[in-house]
């Protein structure tokens, strides 16, 4: 049997994502693939946290209507929690998106820098 070789694609946003003083879920990341994709991870910086927060992975099931949680991860401050990994295979047109949400307001805006990695899977045999 053959290697497989996957070309992995690295996304390093510009700025961080500013996240507001609030407790209500707000999207963090919405990938829309363009080709048929795997998604491989999401590297977030939870540092700058001071609340316990929760990080949702969800994934699109009606073409932007309805989007079901696949994922959900709490997140304490002081911990060792600035990788999230996943694994998620992704059609073309079919989005997936991150949330995150406070358990206690932050107090003021928080930065977080993030990045993620996808491949190519529309040349790979299942």
């Amino acid at each position: 049997m053959p290697a497989e070789i996957r070309n992995y694609t690295r996304v390093i946003t510009g700025s961080p994502f500013s996240f507001t003083s609030s407790t209500d879920e707000t999207t963090l990341l919405t990938i829309t693939p363009t080709q048929n994709m795997g998604f491989k991870g999401l590297w977030i910086d939870l540092s700058n946290l001071v609340q316990t927060a929760t990080i949702r992975s969800k994934y699109d099931i009606n073409n932007n209507s309805t989007y079901i949680t696949f994922d959900s991860r709490l997140y304490a401050p002081g911990g060792n929690y600035n990788c999230l990994l996943i694994g998620q295979k992704c059609p073309i047109g079919y989005k997936i998106r991150f949330t995150i949400q406070s358990l206690v307001a932050e107090g003021s805006s928080k930065n977080i820098p993030f990045e993620y990695f996808y491949w190519n899977l529309s040349n790979v045999d299942e």
